[in-house]
């Protein structure tokens, strides 16, 4: 049960950094080239995501929270302090804010449950 609750745990964070995505994509980065797009992709992925953590029990759905989660971290510090595919986020909004806090819940939530479900076996939900 612990299990399966930290998978649903993860899953609401991982649906949740979607979310914010979509409403950066529709409020500002519709129009910028590569960044644009790949905004979609996150969300489409975060779903993607989101729905294996609530339907299966294996270890893709917690792995692949953890790799999307840092991977978003990862491309937000480029762009915030360098440059991504040409896009440079200029300051720290609110949205990016929100999007960084909820992407490290997602991995931190992803990490513990990969590793409660480690210590239980290869059966555990």
């Amino acid at each position: 049960m612990a299990h399966r609750n930290l998978r649903i745990v993860t899953g609401i964070l991982v649906l949740a950094g979607g979310l914010v995505h979509l409403y950066d994509w529709f409020e500002l980065l519709r129009n910028v080239p590569k960044i644009g797009p790949l905004f979609l992709v996150n969300v489409a992925v975060s779903v993607a995501v989101a729905a294996l953590l609530f339907v299966r029990r294996g270890w893709l759905g917690i792995v692949a929270a953890i790799v999307l989660s840092v991977g978003t971290v990862a491309a937000f510090l480029l762009a915030r302090y360098g440059t991504l595919l040409g896009y440079s986020e200029p300051t720290w909004r609110t949205t990016v804010v929100v999007a960084a806090v909820v992407e490290v819940g997602a991995a931190a939530a992803a990490a513990v449950t990969f590793m409660a479900k480690r210590r239980s076996g290869p059966t555990a939900a």
